[in-house]
């Protein structure tokens, strides 16, 4: 809640992205509905797979496993990949990329705490293009 209360004084830096373990995608999904007046249900869009080819809404609550998998990529590995899954895979990046998210909350932020493993290797270019990032542990 106080990432969210956060969060809510630097809406003019919006979109709002928070990246959250699998698990708790609904339960921020539920939090924003019951805190946050001035978003309504179909502003907020929950990634629940790495199909996404648009986010539409004000806040966008990803999965650190979808970041980690869809997210990082080398142009060798998008050649090995079938025409499909480099499909998906660009998606999701591309449309996380074109959102330009200005504020980013990072749930269970100690989940990227070694800068050599491969989820931190995801998440840090998305945190390092925001104006702002709130970090939970």
């Amino acid at each position: 809640m106080q990432a969210l209360a956060i969060a809510a004084c630097f809406q003019e830096d919006w979109p709002l992205l928070i990246i959250s373990p699998s698990s708790m995608r609904l339960q921020w999904a539920n939090e924003l509905e019951k805190w946050y007046d001035m978003v309504t249900p179909d502003e907020i869009d929950v990634v629940l797979s790495g199909k996404a080819t648009s986010l539409r809404g004000k806040i966008a609550i990803v999965s650190y496993q979808l970041v980690h998998r869809y997210c990082t990529f080398s142009l060798s590995l998008l050649m090995s990949l079938s025409a499909q899954k480099t499909f998906l895979a660009y998606s999701l990046a591309q449309v996380i990329e074109q959102k330009r998210f200005g504020v980013v909350i990072l749930d269970e932020s100690h989940s990227i705490k070694s800068f050599s493993a491969q989820r931190t290797k995801a998440v840090m270019p998305i945190v390092q293009r925001a104006k702002r990032a709130i970090m939970l542990s």
